[in-house]
């Protein structure tokens, strides 16, 4: 994963919300990319327990997150 990349998206199951960094599943340039992802919608279809989060290492900024 190249952590050079301006998007990381972080996914976890809500009751264990602890994994750091290990809750890195993808690095994407744009956010368009991220949110297209199939990491991005598998977490955040229906009924599912996880949560996801896009970080922009530019902004240093949560920019999205369900």
């Amino acid at each position: 994963m190249d952590r050079k990349k301006r998007f990381w998206l972080f996914i976890y199951d809500f009751y264990y919300p602890v994994g750091g960094m290990d809750d890195l599943v993808g690095t994407f340039d744009s956010f368009a990319e991220a949110v297209l992802s199939d990491e991005w919608k598998n977490a955040n279809m229906e009924n599912s327990y996880q949560h996801s989060h896009i970080y922009d290492t530019e902004m240093n900024a949560l920019v999205r997150g369900n």
